[in-house]
């Protein structure tokens, strides 16, 4: 019961997991209120928006793209860009500008100056603070500028024409301390610049702020597609398809663990545990730890003599050096310098190092792989070499 349980409460975690990611994924955007006449943020433009109406300004909201534009008259648009914008006009505004029409497009990206990043420029409505050290340098038009050039500047464009400002702040909610801010941007919308930068009353002309563009992108994706696939975008915004989603993967994962589509259980079986094997790793850990070589030396070389001697024929009672060397010289051929080394290095008993007792023990093995190859493809009389059997 207790591995279903655990199997199940897996199951649920993954699902839960899942329905997160699917909410996730499935919230509303959220639009870039920067500069929208909608937030009161600090960037935004709701009290300027406010004010406007207050002073008898014909101004209202655009929230659709200009390609559907449909008014004859010469217009006056506002943009407040989120963020500096490099890009250039797309077709669509540059055709609408040059039919007669003005945009005032503020946020327009310039190079950094060595102007202060706070000054109060001089216009005719009275000063206007400026928080920026981007300046235009080299425009022909200036309408608003200092030493380092313009903040405000003009661009004819066909019939119509381009007022850019470097800062998207120029009249936003945290400018209205500053009430010469807010008449600028007034100025700019009302009157109609001319080719000398010079400001002439327009009454007539229409006002109005931008709001597309503070939309989603999803938003506008969705109004430049067709109606039938806003049909079906409308089923993918909807909460019935999320609902679906998430339903499907719940009833799918039920079906999986009902099913047991990947087996039946099986029970771990604990791994036989080899009594000699883990008393012979503790015993060598603790004398690892205990750094006490001279043990492992004595044994382990006692242990190599003893295998020796059988190979050799010689019985496992351990006999003095010298005997030994004699022997296996005699029946291997072999010069007995380093079978002397491997006893003396035992005999003496010395501490080692980890490293010197590894290649000690490594030698050993080396040389009884080398006795026993050498003494199977040339057998010897083994019983001559026995002291034993030689004093009998």
């Amino acid at each position: 019961m207790k591995i279903v349980s655990r199997r199940w409460g897996i199951w649920i975690a993954i699902a839960l997991g899942i329905i997160f990611i699917l909410t996730l994924w499935q919230a509303p955007q959220k639009s870039d209120v920067q500069g929208s006449t909608y937030s009161r943020s600090p960037q935004g433009y709701s009290a300027w928006y406010s004010y406007a109406q207050t002073q008898g300004i014909a101004i209202e909201r655009w929230q659709k793209p200009l390609s559907d534009w449909t008014a004859a008259n010469p217009q006056t648009l506002i943009r407040v860009y989120p963020q500096l914008e490099r890009l250039p006009l797309d077709t669509a505004t540059q055709n609408w500008i040059s039919q007669g029409n003005t945009l005032i497009a503020l946020g327009r990206y310039q190079p950094t100056t060595d102007a202060p990043f706070t000054d109060y420029l001089a216009s005719a409505v009275g000063k206007v603070k400026i928080q920026t050290t981007r300046r235009a340098t080299g425009v022909k038009m200036p309408l608003l500028g200092d030493r380092a050039e313009a903040v405000v500047w003009l661009e004819p464009l066909g019939e119509g024409r381009i007022i850019y400002a470097t800062t998207p702040d120029l009249a936003a909610n945290a400018y209205q301390d500053s009430p010469g801010n807010f008449d600028y941007l007034i100025q700019l919308a009302t009157q109609l610049p001319t080719e000398d930068t010079q400001l002439v009353q327009n009454a007539s002309r229409q006002i109005w702020f931008d709001e597309y563009i503070h939309q989603p992108q999803t938003v506008q994706e969705e109004e430049n597609q067709t109606s039938e696939d806003n049909f079906w975008q409308y089923w993918l915004t909807t909460p019935i398809l999320p609902l679906f989603i998430q339903g499907t993967v719940i009833f799918l994962l039920f079906l999986i663990a009902s099913n047991r589509r990947f087996g039946p259980l099986q029970t771990l079986t604990n791994p036989e545990v080899n009594n000699s094997q883990a008393y012979i790793e503790a015993l060598a850990g603790v004398l690892h730890k205990a750094d006490c070589s001279e043990f492992a030396l004595e044994n382990l070389g006692k242990e190599e003599q003893r295998q020796l001697q059988k190979a050799l024929g010689l019985g496992t009672t351990l006999l003095e050096p010298e005997e030994l060397m004699r022997v296996w010289t005699e029946q291997t051929q072999e010069s007995p310098a380093t079978l002397q080394n491997l006893l003396q290095t035992q005999k003496r008993q010395r501490h080692l190092k980890d490293a010197t007792l590894g290649q000690w023990y490594l030698t050993w093995q080396k040389l009884l792989n080398k006795s026993f190859e050498t003494l199977t493809r040339s057998p010897r009389k083994i019983k001559d070499s026995n002291p034993k059997t030689r004093s009998n």
